[in-house]
């Protein structure tokens, strides 16, 4: 009975990975491939694409994925940018080829009228969401904390995405950061999602006029975080990698990202930590909050949602995370997710708004 149990075990392990990729593989042509098929068959075009056209086209975006770090930085940057818009593009017309279909039914309006419109609908929210994601809102939240001695100000930022957005983003970033006057500035993760970021491109960030703490995200993993660390830590930035640093009114906790659901507990319980200090946790992505309650953490930044970006992919993010943007508490812990600063991937919000994040933290006084 048990080697029986132990081969079924060991024959559903070995089929996750093929379910996964089904999956994706699924996802990924119904997104990508799906909408231009149909678009060409409602217009009927003289001219048919054809099946490797087809795959091309939804290759490109994987091909350029895995060779970008092969290419001429420049390149490979640019080759990025367009496939990912290109992916958000076919995201935005499959959205509205989902509710178009069963309107189709009903209404059987005309085919080459339907695919203009389609496309001009598409167009249109692509070009709106664009503008959006050019726009950096400032959000300002106010919070008590008996145990804080002084009042402060605190300025979040998240989810830049330098790599997927250009640098030149971070000037307008630091100088509204700047204008807020901030006490403390807090980066938590993803500031950059591709590799060969040089310190030039990044020196705007030397000129935040507060002190700054770093902590990574997923895609500093993703890409060349040891070099990360160092352009930061040169540009004058605190990295805080699973460590704690004290000033004078606070204790402030780093924690690297990780896909490990416990990460935030175990390292919790490997640092030492000030029960009678106000302490501010950054961690990456909003996981973990029940863990840093029982550790007495009263604020807790995080970000990595991005509030889903582009409607209905927020949809797809609550499933993943409870808490999608704004503020929850959970006993002594106040949260934070920011909906993130810059965008990733495609320059496009829908549904969502870039932020900087200012709190003004009152104590007793």
């Amino acid at each position: 009975m048990l080697k029986t149990s132990s081969r079924a075990a060991r024959r559903r392990r070995s089929t996750r990975p093929i379910k996964f990729w089904g999956i994706f593989l699924c996802v990924y042509a119904l997104v990508l491939i799906y909408p231009w098929v149909r678009i060409d068959t409602l217009m009927g075009a003289a001219w048919q694409p054809g099946p490797v056209t087809y795959v091309l086209l939804g290759a490109g975006p994987m091909l350029v994925r895995f060779t970008r770090e092969r290419l001429p930085r420049r390149i490979g940057r640019e080759l990025s940018l367009l496939c990912m818009n290109w992916l958000g593009l076919s995201f935005i017309l499959f959205v509205f080829l989902v509710l178009f279909e069963p309107l189709n039914l009903i209404f059987s309006p005309s085919p080459w009228q339907a695919a203009w419109a389609l496309l001009g609908a598409t167009a249109l929210s692509a070009a709106i969401g664009a503008m959006n994601a050019q726009m950096i809102g400032i959000k300002t939240i106010q919070l008590r904390f008996p145990k804080l001695c002084d009042n402060l100000r605190v300025v979040q930022i998240s989810d830049v995405h330098i790599g997927s957005r250009r640098p030149g983003l971070l000037r307008r970033i630091v100088d509204k950061t700047n204008a807020l006057q901030p006490d403390y500035v807090m980066i938590t993760g993803d500031l950059i999602d591709l590799p060969h970021i040089s310190v030039d491109e990044l020196r705007p960030l030397s000129e935040l006029a507060a002190p700054v703490d770093y902590v990574i995200g997923n895609h500093e993993r993703y890409v060349d975080l040891d070099d990360i660390d160092a352009r930061l830590r040169q540009l004058g930035l605190t990295v805080l990698r699973n460590e704690e640093t004290a000033t004078r009114q606070f204790q402030i906790i780093g924690i690297d990202d990780a896909d490990d659901t416990t990460q935030v507990g175990t390292q919790l319980s490997q640092l030492d930590l000030d029960r009678e200090a106000f302490k501010i946790l950054l961690y990456h992505r909003p996981a973990g909050l029940e863990a840093v309650a029982e550790h007495g953490i009263d604020l807790m930044l995080t970000g990595h949602t991005h509030a889903g970006q582009i409607v209905p992919f927020n949809l797809v993010v609550k499933r993943v995370f409870t808490h999608v943007r704004g503020l929850a508490t959970h006993g002594p812990t106040t949260l934070y997710v920011s909906p993130g600063t810059g965008t990733w991937g495609l320059v496009i919000r829908l549904g969502s708004r870039s932020e900087i994040t200012c709190f003004e933290l009152s104590g007793q006084s």
